[in-house]
């Protein structure tokens, strides 16, 4: 895919961003990168933004669509993706260094923050762990006192990212993890969600679209309103691919 050239306005089309932290690895084949953050940037805990390769003919091409793992208090903006064979990943983020500039496009609501005391429940799949990091660390810096369960499925326990983080919030937050190894036998069912009908928990889902249109269905089956539910899909991933 290709874009005409932009001129660069923040608030506005395609963003000048600088590389902070070249990609990283943060667990097994997943990787953490950090941009500088611009004065006056904002965005919404749970964003997205789409980044695009410039190409020598001034042209944009190859988008692809991160979330956001950092809040918007914080003094700097923070993707996670998994690794692929895909050009995007193995070629043009691979390649990133500390003070390369890329094109992103303006932060996009993926998910919202539902302020207030109801529950809420998080159900992310693999890399879908991102947009609730961003939630969750918002949640944090609010002081946030409303209960929240995460629902986490991974393919392995080398794959899970963020743990070390997610066990340091649930210390001292009311966060309550139960995670899911499809190695080991392990997947998140329908008795796993029917707990928090009763409570019409406000209910996230995030993960490759087989997963969430499996666990949507689950979530929706047990009785928790479709107003509730907010769902985010991360394509290019197969239908059996244990989460990623």
């Amino acid at each position: 895919m290709r874009i005409p050239a932009l001129d660069y306005e923040h608030g506005e089309g395609l963003g000048a961003y600088v590389v902070h932290s070249a990609p990283s690895v943060i667990a097994k084949n997943t990787f953490e990168v950090v941009l500088e953050k611009p004065d006056g940037m904002r965005y919404r805990p749970g964003s997205a933004m789409k980044w695009y390769e410039r190409l020598p003919d001034g042209t944009y091409a190859r988008h692809r669509t991160l979330s956001l793992v950092s809040s918007p208090h914080e003094a700097r903006i923070t993707f996670a993706y998994r690794g692929s064979q895909s050009d995007f990943k193995a070629r043009y983020l691979a390649s990133l260094k500390v003070g390369d500039t890329v094109y992103v496009r303006n932060p996009q609501d993926e998910m919202r923050y539902v302020p207030g005391n109801d529950p809420l429940l998080m159900i992310a799949g693999g890399i879908g762990i991102t947009p609730m990091m961003s939630l969750l660390r918002y949640a944090a810096f609010i002081h946030a006192t409303r209960s929240i369960t995460l629902l986490y499925a991974n393919p392995t326990r080398e794959s899970e990212a963020y743990r070390a983080e997610l066990d340091a919030y649930a210390a001292v937050h009311p966060l309550t993890i139960s995670r899911f190894y499809s190695d080991e036998g392990r997947s998140i069912q329908s008795i796993d969600v029917s707990a928090y009908v009763a409570h019409q928990s406000h209910v996230y889902i995030a993960g490759p679209e087989g997963m969430t249109r499996t666990v949507r269905s689950m979530v929706l089956s047990a009785g928790i309103q479709e107003s509730r539910v907010q769902v985010t899909d991360f394509t290019g991933y197969a239908e059996n691919a244990g989460f990623e």
